[in-house]
């Protein structure tokens, strides 16, 4: 386990699954902001999350047709500047078969 502080850099990359998303979910009272997502793959799909289940953290997508969530589709390198904190977070996830995404952020509380 790693232990960040305010202002360390990070960049991690895994393996999204169908089964089982990628989460980027902080600690509780930590904010962190997203500079970066890229992935291999152009079917690897971000999603916003919060604790009701609604997806209010994506605000440059559309929504999904079998769901209310926020989705984006995306391949390559997205730059961004996302907050997310324990209760609004992101997942990374495939509709089928596997890509590894990477994401770079900086904590910021």
């Amino acid at each position: 386990m790693v232990f960040l502080t305010v202002g360390d850099i990070f960049n991690d990359m895994r393996l999204a699954l169908t089964t089982t998303p990628v989460v980027i979910q902080p600690a509780a009272s930590v904010s962190i902001l997203i500079t970066s997502v890229s992935s291999e793959n152009n079917s690897v799909r971000m999603s916003g999350e919060n604790a009701t289940g609604a997806g209010v953290v994506m605000k440059f997508s559309q929504p999904s047709a079998s769901s209310t969530q926020e989705v984006a589709t995306f391949g390559g390198n997205v730059n961004m500047k996302l907050f997310i904190t324990n209760s609004d977070y992101i997942e990374f996830y495939m509709s089928a078969g596997t890509a590894h995404v990477q994401y770079s952020g900086i904590q910021v509380q």
